[in-house]
């Protein structure tokens, strides 16, 4: 991770099967927290919370006390939450992702695969997917263009006009933009998600009609 700067504000979580009972903060320097396995799963979504209002540990508490207000994530209007899809086959991001998703006002629902993505829009009602590119089973390059041909051919239902598609990738190299738009995404975003980034990417996409579909 300290060889790509993208990742260089991220928190970093160490994992270990043995246990200090001294109650000694051991944590090597540069990681947040310190996790014992086998994991609990609530255990998990708390400390991501209590990480994501913290920033980390104190130096990102004393960065952020030093920055200036407008570099804070904005708020998120009431205007722009509703009901997210996110397609993700890794169990930390999805919980990662669900639990920004939730703190910034979205009821979010998991898929594990684009196949999965597909059987979800067809019965229930979305006003936004987050799809990650790379999955197995079926891609997100390949649900997007599922998705596509079946608002095409009306299966789900003309009344809910087209489903926004935000793609998750873990590249950010030229031409991905142009692949996922081909592939019938309106935008991406790279992986770590930037919130930041995301909500503003939502609101530029749903804008003031988000619960047309949610309500």
């Amino acid at each position: 991770m300290d060889a790509d700067a993208r990742l260089t504000d991220v928190p970093r979580i160490l994992l270990s099967s043995s246990l200090d009972r001294s109650g000694a903060d051991r944590r090597p320097p540069g990681f947040a927290a310190q996790w014992t396995k086998p994991l609990c799963p609530s255990d998990v979504v708390d400390g991501i919370g209590r990480l994501l209002d913290c920033g980390g540990d104190e130096r990102r508490d004393e960065e952020r006390a030093a920055a200036p207000a407008a570099a804070e994530a904005p708020p998120v209007a009431a205007s722009v939450r509703g009901r997210v899809l996110l397609a993700e086959d890794n169990e930390i991001n999805q919980l990662i992702a669900c639990e920004m998703l939730s703190r910034s006002g979205f009821n979010c629902t998991v898929a594990r695969n684009g196949r999965e993505a597909i059987e979800r829009v067809t019965s229930e009602p979305f006003d936004l997917v987050l799809m990650d590119c790379q999955m197995s089973e079926m891609d997100g390059f390949e649900a997007s263009r599922e998705i596509r041909r079946l608002e095409r051919s009306g299966a789900l239902g003309v009344q809910r006009g087209r489903l926004p598609i935000i793609a998750l990738t873990a590249n950010a190299l030229s031409g991905d933009r142009e692949r996922c738009l081909e592939a019938g995404m309106d935008d991406f975003t790279t992986k770590p998600i930037d919130l930041s980034r995301l909500l503003a990417i939502i609101g530029g996409i749903l804008g003031p009609d988000a619960a047309r579909r949610a309500a």
